[in-house]
């Protein structure tokens, strides 16, 4: 409320409150993700096209706001478009960063997320080694957060193509990745995808395992959070596995 109250005081001012305005709309589609994606991309189109229209915005600008509406285009299923703003991500953290940084690396990794999600696997996750491997080969200051994020999206699209024995082989890595991994929302997903492994692979009581392991640590404010709830989703999907619907329903109101 206090961005778009901001925001609305700063468009109509002078012509030098434009970064103002382009870095509220960036804020806000970065808080709106996962929450209200159709507003998300809305306020990363309009950060996007503010920055581009500038010629003083910076490249690390114009590649967040491309790849904050590519996340938003795949949240609501526009995948065509959300490949397109990714790409562009990447072509603008290219001038900023290495391709080995955790940066580009979580540009590469969302495309990757939007290839799979129409079908093209085996371009997802060869996309995803042959970075893996460049990462490996080229050791920088953050290349254990960049690790951690290749292998959590290469175990979700091999997930993803059901390929439960080519995402077994990912588990203890991405598992062992998480221990340089700070952020909750950074873990959520490879916690969440190992679940889901366990729970394909016809094993619904260490699925919930894994889950109640994770969950019993978080805050209250981290209790409310996107990745929290396909989290929710995934233990209640457990429990129906079990037969235990009375457990499971309490989950998915929640």
């Amino acid at each position: 409320a206090s961005l778009e109250e901001h925001t609305r005081a700063v468009e109509t001012s002078d012509q030098s409150a434009h970064k103002v305005r382009w870095d509220n709309l960036l804020d806000l589609a970065g808080l709106e993700l996962g929450h209200d994606d159709v507003e998300a991309l809305q306020a990363a189109t309009r950060a996007h096209a503010g920055y581009a229209a500038h010629s003083d915005s910076t490249s690390s600008q114009l590649a967040i706001s491309a790849m904050f509406a590519g996340m938003a285009h795949t949240a609501i299923g526009q995948l065509k478009p959300a490949e397109g703003m990714l790409n562009t991500s990447l072509q603008y953290y290219a001038k900023v960063f290495s391709r080995e940084h955790a940066e580009s690396v979580r540009a590469l990794s969302q495309l990757a997320q939007a290839l799979a999600a129409q079908g093209r696997y085996e371009e997802s996750l060869q996309m995803l080694d042959e970075r893996r491997r460049a990462v490996n080969a080229k050791p920088g200051p953050d290349s254990r957060l960049a690790l951690h994020r290749l292998l959590a999206r290469q175990l979700e699209v091999a997930l993803l193509h059901g390929d439960l024995e080519a995402a077994g082989r990912l588990i203890e890595p991405t598992r062992a990745s998480l221990a340089d991994v700070a952020a909750e929302r950074e873990r959520g997903p490879a916690i969440i995808a190992e679940a889901r492994w366990h729970q394909l692979s016809g094993r619904p009581e260490a699925a919930a395992k894994v889950l109640d392991a994770w969950l019993m640590k978080l805050s209250p404010e981290q209790m409310a959070q996107p990745f929290v709830q396909r989290a929710r989703l995934t233990r209640a999907e457990a429990e129906i596995a079990l037969g235990r619907h009375d457990r499971a329903r309490p989950l998915m109101e929640q």
